[in-house]
């Protein structure tokens, strides 16, 4: 007597044609899925840069810059580091400038996931915002103030990350 094993195939035209409609009706909210989570982690990156800044201008005791670009920031020390003292006041003449210049060290700098991007970034009218030693966000004015940045993703997707006087960021 013989073993008869294995699938006829008929039956496995049936499972291919039963995975051929569920990857059907998954693969398209899959899709739709992508521009939520890429948004999401460009903005869990913001908020983070953002509070990142805050800690070591504290822990350095040292003014620390987070500059927005359309699809990107760059956080770095603005203490004038690897600049010339002229008028030997005993502070380098590029710092607190709002420019990385010298050897100013960058902390972070990142460029936002694919179609994600800054639709605006407003701390006092520019798009950047310093930490001063004190951990407090510090405008172009000079003024202490906080501010908003907002991201797109496609789709009319928006997520905004808000960063109140005190040097806190929230997500809203």
């Amino acid at each position: 007597m013989q073993r008869k094993s294995g699938f006829t195939l008929l039956e496995l035209m049936i499972v291919i044609a039963i995975l051929a409609i569920g990857a059907s009706i998954a693969i398209p909210n899959f899709i739709g899925w992508i521009p939520k989570y890429r948004l999401r982690s460009g903005t869990n990156d913001i908020h983070s840069v953002l509070q990142q800044a805050r800690l070591l201008a504290i822990r350095y005791h040292t003014d620390i810059v987070v500059d927005f670009t359309a699809n990107g920031y760059t956080a770095y020390a603005d203490d004038g580091a690897g600049s010339a003292d002229a008028d030997n006041n005993g502070i380098p003449d590029n710092a607190r400038n709002w420019t990385q210049d010298g050897t100013e060290r960058v902390h972070a700098g990142r460029n936002l996931p694919a179609g994600v991007v800054i639709n605006s970034a407003s701390f006092g009218g520019a798009p950047r915002i310093r930490f001063d030693r004190r951990g407090f966000p510090i405008n172009t004015g000079g003024a202490i103030g906080g501010g908003n940045v907002v991201l797109n993703a496609a789709g009319g997707l928006t997520r905004t990350i808000t960063l109140d006087i005190t040097g806190n960021a929230r997500i809203l």
